[in-house]
C-alpha cells in the first residue's frame, strides 16, 4: 500500500500510524504497573477498534505459517502445534497494514511508556543497552502448550496483544508461575545473574505453583520483563479454532 493510500478509514497510511500510536501511549499510560508474581502490566482494547478488527479479519491460514519446529527453534520444538512468522513472512491480503501496525508497535514513544510504567523494576545498566526488536505473529493450535519458563536472558521485554479466538475457556490464559523452592532452583540452573545456558528447557510445573493468569481477552495486551523470576505458560489449548496473537521481543542486542 503506498504511503499516501488510506487505512483503517484515516487519510493516509502515516496519519493511521501516528494515531495508533497514539492510542496504545495513552491506554499504556493509564495503566497501572502489576509487581507480583513478577513486573507486568494488563491494557484491555489496545489497538483502536477498527485496527484490531482489520487484524482479524487478514490472519492468515495456520498452515501456511512454519512450525516453531522448522524455524530451529530448538526449545520449543518439542511441542506439537506451535507456528510463528514475522510480519513481512505472512502470507496475508494486506501486507501494507501489517507494516503500519509493526511499525507502531516498535515506535519510541510506545516502548518508551512500557518502560516508564516499569521503571523501578529495571536495572540502571539495562536501560544503557541497545537492543534489537522483532515482531511476530503466533498460532497456536488444540492441544499446544507451554510449559513455565523465562525466555532467555537475551530478552528485556516481552509483549503479547491476544487477537484470536473470541470465544473464551481459561485453557486461553497466559498462566503466571512461582517456584515451589526458589532457593533449590537456582542451585540447580546457575546464578541470579544468567542462569539459562543455551541448552535451557521449560521447566516442569511439578516445580512451581500457579501464582496468576492473565485472562486471554482479544485485544488485550499483556507485557513483563523477561528475569529469572518470569515464569509463564499455557495451556494445553482446548479450542476449537487456532490462537492467534502477536509477540514483540525486545531482545539485548549484546
Amino acid at each position: 500500500m503506498p504511503e499516501g493510500g488510506q487505512l483503517f478509514g484515516f487519510e493516509s497510511t502515516r496519519v493511521a500510524r501516528d494515531a495508533i500510536v497514539a492510542r496504545l501511549v495513552k491506554s499504556i499510560q493509564a495503566t497501572d504497573a502489576i509487581d507480583v508474581p513478577f513486573p507486568h502490566l494488563v491494557v484491555d482494547h489496545f489497538f483502536p477498534e477498527p485496527v484490531f478488527e482489520a487484524l482479524v479479519d487478514d490472519l492468515p491460514r495456520p498452515e501456511s505459517m512454519p512450525s516453531a519446529s522448522e524455524k530451529g527453534w530448538q526449545s520449543v520444538a518439542q511441542y506439537d502445534g506451535h507456528r510463528t512468522s514475522l510480519f513481512g513472512e505472512l502470507d496475508i491480503r494486506n501486507p501494507g497494514m501489517w507494516q503500519a501496525v509493526e511499525h507502531a508497535l516498535l515506535d519510541q514513544e510506545v516502548e518508551q511508556a512500557m518502560v516508564d510504567k516499569l521503571i523501578a523494576w529495571i536495572s540502571p545498566s539495562a536501560l544503557g543497552r541497545s537492543l534489537r526488536r522483532e515482531v511476530r505473529l503466533d498460532c497456536t493450535s488444540a492441544g499446544a502448550f507451554f510449559n513455565p519458563h523465562t525466555d532467555h536472558p537475551v530478552s528485556f521485554m516481552k509483549q503479547l496483544v491476544y487477537l484470536t479466538p473470541p470465544e473464551y475457556n481459561n485453557s486461553l490464559d497466559t498462566l503466571l508461575y512461582a517456584p515451589r523452592d526458589p532457593a533449590r532452583r537456582l542451585s540447580e540452573l546457575g546464578s541470579a545473574e544468567d542462569y539459562q545456558a543455551d541448552e535451557y528447557h521449560h521447566e516442569s510445573p511439578h516445580d512451581h505453583r500457579l501464582a496468576g493468569r492473565i485472562e486471554h481477552r482479544p485485544n488485550r495486551m499483556f507485557v513483563f520483563l523477561r528475569s529469572v523470576n518470569s515464569l509463564h505458560g499455557f495451556g494445553p489449548l482446548q479450542c476449537s479454532t487456532p490462537r492467534f496473537l502477536i509477540a514483540v521481543h525486545r531482545q539485548f542486542a549484546e
